[in-house]
């Protein structure tokens, strides 16, 4: 914002360090390549006129000079320093520069200082947050800008739909009950995300409970709701497991299972939870009809079957892997191995193991029904 709204050249933000040097830890117009540490900062010409007297100092700088500071940048020959200070306490300097024209004037300066005070207690504010309240911070951040791309994006379909069918209803009743239906399909459709949102919501601070107590209860409000029979397993000895991998397991186990109560025409289900040395493995098995596995997964996105999309990607963001086994009659396995400590994620090693063609990419969705499928 410096940079683009006031027309500077050069912003540098140099921190203090316990050590007594000031690094650059954010900047625009510095050649990336250029020393990024101001030794002795606390002495060193302007910049150390700006730390130790606590005022802007406002300063030139050839370009060409070989010796010239390092807070000093090849794009810029007139600067104003400012200490990132308040109350006494400094904690680093704001460089502003740029490349031509007259000097910096007092009141250019002065609005470096305020910029830089600024900048202060944005600094200060971090540093009293605990990591909950940041971590609180950043959920609530993430989670309006799902709410802001995903839900209203939902509601917009529901919206054309119900639009449509006021179409139909004036132009050609015959059309009426289908436009209707497919309103009704997407608003339940809206709904059922509205609802797998709100779970992972209260999902996303397990409290404690543990793996087992929390698909166990995931189960049981599937069973109240569909009454479809659901049977659960465990294998081996239980495993703690951090809070991302317990909710990528918990989301896997609730979209399989929802996909066999809406899809798969089943009269039971089993989950089992299978513990080794290196990793957790969940297995959702049915007796419903099945169907095609590899042409399914083949166009899964393209089809519309962001279920099937979504515990993959589920999967593969810790590390894991997806198997997914049906055929027509045979009912279908969904099987997620999720490792206690994955390795840094590449393209292959979190290859899914669900089959996939080489076709290309589908238009993008909206991001609740890729996070919570369908």
């Amino acid at each position: 914002m410096l940079a683009d709204v006031m027309h500077h050249d050069v912003v540098g933000l140099w921190v203090l360090t316990p050590d007594g040097v000031a690094e650059r830890r954010a900047s625009r117009g510095y050649d990336p390549a250029a020393p990024g540490v101001v030794e002795g900062a606390e002495t060193a010409g302007p910049f150390g006129e700006a730390l130790v007297q606590q005022h802007p100092v406002r300063a030139h700088g050839a370009r060409d000079d070989p010796a010239r500071p390092v807070w000093v940048a090849a794009t810029a020959t007139e600067y104003v320093l400012a200490p990132v200070s308040a109350q006494g306490k400094t904690i680093g300097v704001l460089v502003l520069g740029r490349g031509g024209g007259a000097p910096y004037t007092e009141a250019e300066a002065e609005f470096a200082a305020t910029a830089a005070e600024y900048l202060f207690e944005l600094a200060g504010a971090a540093d009293a947050a605990s990591p909950e309240d940041q971590a609180t911070a950043g959920e609530r951040k993430r989670i309006a800008q799902e709410l802001h791309d995903g839900l209203a994006q939902e509601l917009t379909g529901v919206v054309l739909s119900l639009e449509g069918a006021q179409r139909a209803f004036e132009r050609n009743p015959q059309l009426l009950g289908q436009q209707l239906a497919k309103a009704t399909r997407d608003a339940r459709a809206t709904l059922a995300d509205v609802r797998q949102y709100m779970g992972a919501l209260r999902q996303s601070a397990p409290g404690g409970l543990g793996l087992p107590t929390t698909v166990a209860r995931l189960i049981d409000d599937l069973k109240r709701q569909t009454g479809l029979s659901v049977e659960m397993q465990e294998r081996g000895s239980e495993h703690e497991l951090a809070a991302d991998l317990q909710r990528a397991v918990i989301r896997i186990v609730g979209e399989a299972l929802r996909n066999v109560a809406q899809h798969a025409g089943a009269r039971h289900a089993t989950v089992t939870l299978s513990y080794s040395g290196r990793d957790v493995t969940v297995q959702v098995t049915d007796d419903g009809a099945g169907f095609d596995a590899v042409t399914i997964a083949a166009t899964a996105e393209a089809d519309g079957h962001f279920g099937l999309v979504g515990m993959r990607e589920r999967a593969e963001a810790v590390g894991g892997t997806l198997r997914l086994t049906s055929m027509p009659g045979s009912g279908t396995t969904v099987e997620a191995t999720i490792p206690y400590e994955p390795a840094p994620v590449t393209a292959d090693a979190a290859r899914t193991e669900l089959p996939s063609a080489d076709t290309a990419p589908p238009a993008r969705v909206g991001i609740l029904a890729r996070l919570f499928g369908r």
